[in-house]
């Protein structure tokens, strides 16, 4: 029967004189590590490029997470101090009013 991927790797760090149990605690310290990375709400986001702004003209960005966005941030504009509020959101879009023509860049989360 040949070893998996896994009994392999196992293997050749038990041949490089790496215990079974450093190889466990290791595991697990990463196993921790991504969980609460996981829990950080700004990370689970949605980066949208390229919304091109009208002042004064709503514009409707659909952000693709698929729950109701906690926040947004912009992340690049092309225009000088954007200025834009939030009008509206549900778990497919973003509503933005503009007060100023351009473009930008969000990450959406």
């Amino acid at each position: 029967m040949k070893p998996t991927l896994k009994t392999q790797r196992v293997t050749a760090a038990q041949d490089s004189g790496v215990s079974a149990e450093q190889i466990e605690t290791l595991r697990l310290a990463i196993v921790d590590y991504a969980r609460e990375v996981g829990t950080v709400e700004l990370l689970a986001g949605s980066s949208k490029r390229d919304i091109a702004l009208v002042a004064s003209t709503a514009v409707i960005v659909y952000h693709g997470l698929g729950r109701l966005p906690i926040g947004w941030l912009v992340t690049r504009a092309t225009t000088s101090a954007p200025v834009l509020y939030e009008t509206g959101r549900d778990d497919k879009t973003l509503t933005l009013m503009p007060g100023n023509t351009g473009t930008i860049d969000l990450w959406i989360y």
